[in-house]
């Protein structure tokens, strides 16, 4: 049982809640956050925004009567944390490598620039609003990123030499990414309804062109010549 450290609010419906347990995830992985009050019939698949060995912080977006469960928290208030799950991003090995973010999308890429630090990042995010204190803490991490408000993140978005994309968001946003790839590699993850994490429930399974896969275990970093983009 992990406890509220921390439950930061930010003005455009963000929050970061930081929990007591900490570890040494791969980006792209997630942990599920069930409050222990039974606030939640289920838990929440919740991507790790930031982890030492003592702590985890996650990015959450009120979008629902979960989400703003978890934004009532309290410091101090007990928290059910299980994982991390999935399969995350490969580490780029040198690869320079364009990371494009979308919503809570983007807490993955801030948590990669962190535990892959030596490694060549560009970060593009892309949010409805903009959000100074979201900038201030993600150029802590990056002196490579660049904000889109308002707009589609991949409006003028160049692939001028890079190796690989990762992606993170909406559908539609990471539809857009694969489709102006210029043939290059695209891994995105998938944002889905989850029930248990482990992979019994099904709930989060999804079509790909090697037949159906359980996005909390086969996923939910998949790569984007292995999706059915038409069924999305």
């Amino acid at each position: 049982m992990a406890k509220i450290l921390e439950n930061k609010k930010f003005e455009n419906g963000y929050f970061l809640l930081k929990v007591d347990q900490g570890g040494e995830a791969t980006p792209g992985q997630f942990y599920m956050l069930h409050p222990k009050d039974g606030g939640l019939l289920l838990p929440r698949p919740l991507s790790i925004f930031d982890q030492d060995k003592e702590t985890t912080t996650f990015l959450i977006a009120v979008v629902g009567k979960g989400t703003k469960t978890l934004e009532d928290l309290h410091v101090g208030d007990p928290i059910e944390m299980e994982g991390p799950y999935g399969n995350g991003f490969e580490k780029p090995n040198g690869k320079k490598t364009l990371c494009i973010g979308g919503g809570t999308g983007i807490a993955p890429f801030y948590h990669m620039s962190k535990f892959w630090k030596d490694e060549d990042f560009s970060i593009r995010i892309g949010l409805r609003e903009r959000s100074e204190e979201l900038e201030e803490i993600f150029e802590r991490a990056s002196d490579s990123i660049e904000f889109v408000y308002g707009g589609f993140v991949t409006e003028k978005m160049s692939v001028e030499n890079i190796d690989q994309m990762y992606t993170c968001g909406p559908i539609p946003m990471m539809k857009s990414v694969f489709e102006k790839r210029e043939n290059l590699p695209v891994y995105i993850s998938l944002e889905e309804r989850m029930g248990c994490g482990f992979g019994a429930c099904l709930a989060c399974s999804c079509e790909t062109k090697s037949g159906r896969k359980k996005t909390c275990v086969d996923g939910p970093v998949y790569s984007g010549e292995e999706m059915l983009w038409e069924s999305k």
